[in-house]
Parts: structure tokens; sequence; C-alpha cells
């Protein structure tokens, strides 16, 4: 295949499908994710950011999701994974019985969390209400139903005008305490109006899951315990035998595991995928040589060592991963000047260093001789011994004393750090900067 065009940051399926931009095929991972052996209700994916955890959700969603006006017609489906001269894996005949199961079959509710965020509770929870808005939007048809009740329609609708009214004001009691109902219970009461309009049980998509939490420990006025409150309820009210009725699957995304052990404490058969997943280590991200076949496409064989140099050595399971925004871009660049370009470290433009730089300035303030020598170290390719941290609460590395291995594990999951070759993937492990990207 040659390259047509690629799309930088673009992170709807069907949109990079349709628009004839280059895809590496991952639809292979939906028969183990849905038909495989671990039969789990609940299942969290914990990789660092800039991984295609985005895109892989979005295509999750466009393969399975009902088309509610008519249901049975699965046209949309056939042109995006059947129907595109790309071969791809869920085209095979291997793939039919997931085709038949779950290919248009379900509905689907979609939802992020990168945007639940603010300098203050009041404005997260702002942002929460934005994104319940487009959701319900979305769904505003089921408002119609002769299925369902008159009540929950209404309710419905009077939740949807509350959440669309950008003249409220959340610092009245009443207001917030309202605002924080709808929140808690808003995909519980998606997912059963789903159910009872089109009695098939629902697949609830969760994308960037632990991004209310990160922020609001970094905010200018703290607001996590708020925010925990808030994040578990969903998570109760979604994922508890209540809800088993009507929820066939959660897929959620995340970088760190807090989540996981302090919100996800409920739910029965829940499965997490950490960095020491095998099954799906190439699930996101785009293996060794996956990025070579790319770079022959490209035109840019020639460039492969640079490539691993600057953007390889991400340790997931056994497999060698890289970070597919750092690698487009490389290649958009190439490309674009015709000439030998300069690799550059491209995601230090995507989010924030605040947590690198609070944790470097509280090392020194503190005068933390032994910590900034194994930083030091680890910038000279010496790996360094740790004991991987189970976060119960979100680790604020901006606190003087914090621990070094805590501040490690939290830099593992983000992405800063990786494990060696061949270091153990819990307990005691050996991590480094896994590529001249991060070290610059």
């Amino acid at each position: 295949m040659s390259i047509n065009r690629f799309s930088i940051g673009r992170e709807k399926f069907d949109v990079l499908i349709k628009n004839g931009s280059y895809y590496i095929d991952k639809t292979a991972y939906l028969k183990e994710l849905f038909m495989g052996s671990t039969d789990a209700q609940a299942n969290l994916f914990i990789r660092p950011r800039r991984f295609g955890k985005t895109l892989n959700m979005q295509m999750i969603e466009s393969f399975c999701e009902l088309n509610y006006q008519n249901p049975g017609d699965k046209s949309y489906q056939e042109e995006l994974f059947l129907d595109n001269g790309r071969n791809l894996a869920v085209s095979s005949n291997s793939y039919k019985d997931l085709r038949d199961n779950f290919m248009g079959e379900f509905p689907v509710i979609s939802v992020s969390f990168k945007d639940i965020q603010g300098h203050s509770y009041i404005k997260a929870i702002s942002n929460f209400l934005d994104t319940i808005t487009d959701i319900y939007f979305e769904f505003e048809f089921l408002a119609n139903s002769t299925k369902i009740s008159n009540i929950i329609t209404e309710n419905f609708m009077r939740d949807f005008e509350f959440c669309a009214d950008t003249s409220v004001d959340l610092y009245k009691k009443n207001n917030l305490s309202r605002a924080e109902r709808i929140i808690t219970g808003f995909l519980s009461r998606l997912a059963m109006m789903l159910y009872e309009e089109y009695n098939r049980r629902v697949i609830v998509l969760i994308d960037e899951y632990d991004v209310p939490l990160q922020k609001s420990i970094m905010a200018e006025e703290l607001y996590y315990d708020k925010m925990l409150s808030i994040i578990s309820a969903i998570s109760s009210t979604t994922f508890k035998s209540d809800g088993e009725d009507w929820l066939h699957t959660c897929i959620a995304t995340a970088c760190l595991n807090i989540v996981y052990q302090s919100i996800f404490t409920g739910p029965n058969n829940f499965y997490l995928h950490g960095l020491d997943d095998q099954t799906f280590a190439g699930f996101f991200g785009f293996t060794r040589s996956e990025t070579e076949k790319f770079l022959n496409d490209c035109g840019l064989s020639a460039q492969t060592e640079v490539v691993k140099d600057w953007y390889d050595g991400y340790r997931i399971g056994d497999e060698h991963i890289l970070c597919p925004w750092s690698v487009i871009s490389f290649c958009d660049k190439a490309l674009e000047e015709q000439s030998n370009v300069e690799p550059q470290p491209f995601l230090v433009n995507t989010s924030g260093t605040d947590a690198i730089k609070s944790y470097f300035k509280h090392l020194v303030n503190g005068n933390f001789t032994r910590d900034i020598q194994r930083i030091d170290e680890l910038l000279n390719n010496v790996p360094q011994e740790i004991t991987l941290e189970v976060f119960n609460t979100y680790p604020d590395i901006r606190k003087i004393g914090v621990e070094f291995d805590t501040c490690m594990t939290f830099f593992l999951h983000t992405g800063y750090l990786t494990f060696t070759d061949d270091s153990p993937l819990y307990e005691n492990v050996f991590l480094k900067i896994p590529n001249r990207e991060i070290r610059e």
C-alpha cells in the first residue's frame, strides 16, 4: 500500500477511513476483546498518552453501534470495515462469528472525560455538563419513544435542558446539587433508556477516565476528593449489579490505574489490562513491524534507525511499542520538507509538563541529593530499580518529600519511563527513559 494521506490527531475512525487516510489495522483485537477467553463485563486499558487510545475506542464504537433508525441495517459498518479495499483483519472469514454477533448489533454510549478539567471544581462540573449535553443531543430521539415511560423521557429532557443552559449559576447550592445528581447518573439512565427502547444490552465506552482526577490535583484550587466522589458514583451506578440487565460491556481507558484501585472496587468480573498485558500488547501504539511497514509505505525506510532511536523503546508486555503521535508527526515533517529532516520531541507540544516541573522543583528545593542523582543516572542511560506503587489516591507529586518510587511509577504510566527489556513487570522493576524524545 502506498501512502495516500495520513492524519495527525484525527480521532474519528469513520472520518479517517472515508478520507482515505492511512490506517494501521487494529481490528484483529476485536475478536479477543468480545469473544476471547476473558469474559469480562468491564475492561480497563492502562496506556500512556498519545498511544492511540481514542482512535481505538472510536473504531470499537463504529464497529458495534446499532443503526438506531433502522436496526438490522449494517451498511455503515460494511462500508467502513468490509468494502473499502483495505483488507482489514475483521473482514476475513475467520471473523464471521464476530461480525454476526457484534457488528452493528448494540446501542453504544461513548464518552470522553478528557475535557473534564478546570482551575476549580465548579469549572470542572460545568465542563462535565457540556460533555453530557453533547451526548444527550445525540440520543434526543429517545424522548419520542413509545416504549419508555413518559416520566423517564420527561426527566431526560429536563436534565438535557439543564445541562445545555449556559446561564445556570453553579455557585448556587441547589443548582450544583442538581448538576452532581445528573452527572453521577447520566450513563446508567441513558443506558437503561436504550435497553428499554431496543431490548438490547448496551456497550459503554469511557475514554481518558482518569483525566478529571489528574486535573483536580494539579489545579490552582484543589478539588480531588470532590471529583473522586463524582467518578466513584458514576462507576457505582453504571457497573454494579443493578446494571447487569442492561450493560453488556464497558471498555475504559486511562493512564493511571487509580481508577481501578479506588473506583472500580464494586463491579463484578472487572479486568485490568495494564502495562504487563501481553494479549493486547500491540492494541495501542505502533509495533516495530507496523512502524517499519509504515515507513516503507511513506518512502522513508532510510529513516528507520533514526525513528527507532528517537521514538522506540516503550515496553508493553514483551512487545516494543512506538508512540503513534511521534512517528506520524516525524513522517509528516519529513515528507513535507523532502529532505533529511531533523527529529524533534513532538510530545512536548501535546500536553503540559507540569508534573515533571513540579517534581524536579521539589527535589531541588528539598535538597534530595540521592533522588537528584538517580534522575541524573536515568538521563545517562542507567536504569533505576524501584518498587512499583499501587495508587489508592492520585499522587500529588508537587508535595515536598514525595517518595522517589511513587513518582517513578507515575512517570512509567504516563509514558516518561518504561521497563527495561529484562525487567520483571510487577513489584521490583527496572525502569529507563524509553528513547531520545523523552530524554530531550
